[in-house]
């Protein structure tokens, strides 16, 4: 029999791999010691990919529809981009998804980046990374 622990106001989360309910500031569960999730997110399997909320899951899906009617093409899942300052690279930034999308006004395509967050995920090596990449490749990073 697992042992409910309650938190704060009787909130609890539960462990994935166990099922068994958790005080909400623990790290770790109380039966089987597995890690939880700091945001209480899941992750999801899909196509070969993981994906880091169910959320960008669904992204994932509804990029894949676009891109099978024609609206998007070329589409990337976790882009990887080196952020490189004076010839020396500062860090990596890994993008949710990239594609390409038709823009009339450029006689061409545009490349569109973008990242899934929620409130709580927008850290500040988030933002930096997010300032890097306007102001190494002329990207914006679009928030989904």
């Amino acid at each position: 029999m697992a042992v409910v622990f309650r938190g704060k106001g009787g909130r609890t989360r539960r462990c994935p791999a166990c099922k068994s309910s958790n005080d909400i500031r623990a790290t770790r569960c109380e039966v089987c010691r597995g890690a939880l999730s700091k945001y209480r997110n899941v992750k999801v399997r899909l196509d070969g990919y993981v994906f880091d909320s169910k959320k960008e899951a669904d992204r994932y899906l509804q990029l894949l529809m676009r891109e099978k009617v024609g609206e998007v093409s070329g589409l990337t899942v976790h882009p990887r981009f080196d952020l490189e300052v004076n010839e020396q690279r500062a860090c990596r930034y890994v993008a949710d998804f990239s594609y390409y999308v038709s823009r009339s006004d450029i006689k061409g395509r545009a490349l569109v980046v973008e990242d899934v967050k929620s409130k709580a995920t927008r850290t500040a090596s988030y933002r930096i990374k997010k300032r890097l990449m306007k102001a190494v490749f002329g990207i914006e990073v679009v928030e989904i």
